[in-house]
């Protein structure tokens, strides 16, 4: 096992010195491992999010509370859209869960609410929450309840913070970016930390 994790580090190492040299590298690292293989990948992180939107897909992960690698699915469906304006938004049994790369904020009024359980709970998602003023509601969110939002937020570390800004399947368009703004600020106060 040492020699598993000595190999790790150095490959680790060895991977990031690449990259470290280079100012304002402002990228995301993603670390994947299973039996056979390390994954390691640097990707840019996306700062256009004007014109967000978003499709509805009804599915659900296999052990949503844990990050894992089982999302075939789920790439195969990212490679039918541009990442980079538009995200996935994942429901079961009519209740919204999270975004294929993101968590989910609603906002009506100044009453913010994520989906109760059956999603993975990221790391920015819990910061954010963590570190405002706003009472979080926990509750099942229906897909028929979307027109009673006035912003529907994204959340993650590769997106940062994010308003969507229509759902064209379902003809909700934002009213309003206050709670966006206010969480957006906060996520970039964490990036220069």
């Amino acid at each position: 096992m040492a020699l598993i994790l000595k190999f790790q580090k150095n490959l680790l190492t060895d991977f990031l010195n690449k990259y470290s040299k280079i100012k304002n590298y402002d990228h995301l690292l993603r670390i994947a491992v299973t039996k056979k293989i390390i994954s390691l990948s640097v990707r840019k992180r996306n700062k256009d999010h004007k014109y967000f939107t978003a499709k509805f897909f009804r599915f659900q992960r296999a052990l949503p509370n844990f990050k894992n690698l089982q999302y075939k699915k789920i790439i195969s469906l990212q490679k039918k859209i541009n990442l980079q304006k538009e995200e996935i938004l994942f429901y079961f049994n009519n209740k919204i869960l999270e975004g294929s790369t993101t968590n989910l904020i609603f906002v009506e009024g100044n009453k913010l609410y994520i989906p109760k359980n059956y999603y993975y709970f990221g790391i920015t998602l819990d910061y954010l929450l963590k570190n405002i003023s706003y009472k979080i509601y926990r509750t099942d969110i229906n897909i028929s309840s979307l027109h009673q939002f006035s912003e529907i937020l994204l959340v993650g570390s590769g997106k940062g913070v994010v308003s969507i800004s229509f759902i064209k399947q379902f003809n909700w368009y934002r009213s309003s970016m206050k709670i966006y703004n206010f969480l957006s600020k906060k996520y970039s106060k964490i990036l220069l930390k």
